[in-house]
C-alpha cells in the first residue's frame, strides 16, 4: 500500500539545490556552460567525416578500412562493455618496421572511422594521429602491455571486457592465453 506523505512535509532535497544555486559565482552559469569549442560534438563529427585514407599505402588504407568496420560491429553487438577494450591491426611498414592502428581512447566504437584511427609504434607513441589529430590520445596501459608484445606472429588483436567474454575466461578451459580478461587473437 502507498501512503502519501504530509503536505508539511518539506522536500530535503530543496535546501541542497538552493545552496548549490547560491555558490557559482555571478560569472558562471550552469545552463550555459559548455566544455572547450574542441571536444564539441559539432567539432569532432566534423573530424570524424573527414577521410586522410589517400594518405596511406594501399595496405594500410585497407587495413584502417577493415579494422574501423570490425569496430563499428562491435558497437553494435554490444561487445563494447566500458573505454578499456580495444582492437589493434599490424600494419608492415615500407621501411620494414612494424606500426599498429588503435582507436582514438574516449570515442565510441560506432564513431570509430578508418581515418579516425591512430597509428602507434610497438612502444605506443604515436607515429600518427589520425583525423582527431591527438585530441583523444590512446589507451597506452592497454596497449603498452598488450599481446602484440608476446605474440608477434598476430596481425590482430581484439580485446574486451563484454561480461559474457569475462564469464568464459573465468573458466579454467575458457581462459585466454595472456592472462586478462578475455583476449581475442587472430592471425
Amino acid at each position: 500500500m502507498f501512503l502519501a506523505a504530509p503536505r508539511a512535509c518539506i522536500n530535503p532535497i530543496t535546501p541542497t539545490l538552493a545552496v548549490a544555486k547560491r555558490s557559482f559565482s555571478s560569472e558562471f552559469s550552469p545552463q550555459a556552460y559548455a566544455p572547450d569549442a574542441q571536444y564539441s560534438s559539432d567539432h569532432v563529427s566534423k573530424l570524424l567525416k573527414t577521410s586522410i585514407l589517400s594518405e596511406f599505402p594501399e595496405q594500410e588504407a585497407k587495413a584502417r578500412i577493415e579494422l574501423a568496420a570490425t569496430y563499428r560491429l562491435f558497437g553494435l553487438k554490444g561487445w563494447n562493455e566500458n573505454i578499456y577494450g580495444h582492437l589493434t591491426a599490424k600494419v608492415h611498414e615500407s621501411d620494414g618496421s612494424e606500426s599498429f592502428l588503435i582507436n582514438p581512447f574516449g570515442l565510441l566504437y560506432s564513431e570509430v572511422t578508418a581515418s579516425s584511427l591512430i597509428k602507434v609504434r610497438a612502444d605506443g607513441s604515436v607515429k600518427h594521429p589520425g583525423v582527431t589529430n591527438g585530441l583523444f590520445g590512446i589507451n597506452h596501459a592497454g596497449f603498452v602491455i598488450h599481446i602484440h608484445r608476446a605474440r608477434p606472429d598476430l596481425q590482430s588483436v581484439m580485446h574486451c571486457h563484454y561480461p559474457s567474454a569475462a564469464g568464459v575466461s573465468s573458466l579454467k578451459q575458457g581462459a585466454a592465453e595472456g592472462g586478462e580478461f578475455i583476449s581475442h587473437a587472430f592471425g
